[in-house]
């Protein structure tokens, strides 16, 4: 624990890699807030003694001429104006307008896969007192979550043998993994959400798994690939089949 560093400290130390002095704007974490505060009228310091401070906000800031660099009114566009036609997209090879495109493995766009895995899967959810991957060490979390559940309709999961509570495998193209049913109303038939980021600080590091990391990651079973502008990436828009584990 002794050796542990901050998210900040670790992202700096891989920037310094990366430059040289004469680039450096801080060198600890308190310089690098004292830096993201330079235009608030506060410091670290001082911050950290008030506690809590909330931006003001301004709105309407397009009539007044505070969105664009000449001063000008409108929006920061091209035409000065709110684009639902975006020329810029062009450049790209992209579409200028908003549409709609099925994911690439969805019961429309691949009804062949869909046969093998008829449901969607849905993943990211995030249980209350959890941030992706932390504190699933802390008792009084995992009191209230203590395991990996996947939600799943009362209906679908009679179809499958599951009942509330078995541990069941999900399982897709791309991989599989296990977590426990939570039957619920409150999703599709079609569909299962499931947790995503767990791991068991409880089992040690001597059990040569990693904590378990693997053995119920969702994402496993979701691929690394971003829509066609970099972002979107398709961790809600799998298909799977589900089966009760056997003990």
């Amino acid at each position: 624990m002794g050796e542990c560093k901050s998210d900040q400290r670790i992202i700096y130390e891989t920037g310094s890699r990366f430059t040289d002095e004469a680039h450096k704007k801080w060198d600890d974490e308190q310089g690098f807030y004292d830096y993201l505060l330079r235009k608030t009228g506060y410091t670290y310091e001082t911050l950290r003694e008030r506690t809590w401070a909330y931006p003001e906000f301004e709105y309407n800031k397009h009539e007044k001429g505070l969105l664009r660099r000449d001063g000008t009114v409108g929006f920061a566009t091209s035409t000065g104006r709110y684009n639902f036609y975006c020329p810029e997209m062009l450049h790209f090879g992209l579409s200028p307008l908003a549409d709609y495109e099925e994911p690439p493995e969805s019961p429309v766009s691949a009804p062949e896969l869909a046969e093998k895995y008829p449901l969607v899967l849905t993943t990211g959810a995030r249980p209350w007192g959890f941030f992706h991957s932390e504190h699933r060490q802390s008792p009084s979390m995992r009191r209230l979550h203590p395991d990996p559940t996947v939600l799943i309709h009362p209906e679908t999961a009679a179809a499958y043998g599951i009942a509330d509570g078995d541990w069941v495998t999900i399982e897709n193209n791309f991989g599989s993994c296990r977590q426990k049913a939570e039957l619920t109303t409150r999703i599709r038939k079609d569909t299962v959400s499931a947790d995503h980021a767990w791991w068991f600080p409880e089992r040690g590091p001597e059990d040569g798994t990693l904590f378990g990391v693997m053995e119920s990651n969702i994402n496993k079973l979701v691929p690394m690939r971003p829509g066609k502008v970099g972002l979107g990436a398709s961790y809600k828009s799998q298909l799977c089949t589900i089966g009760k584990v056997e003990e």
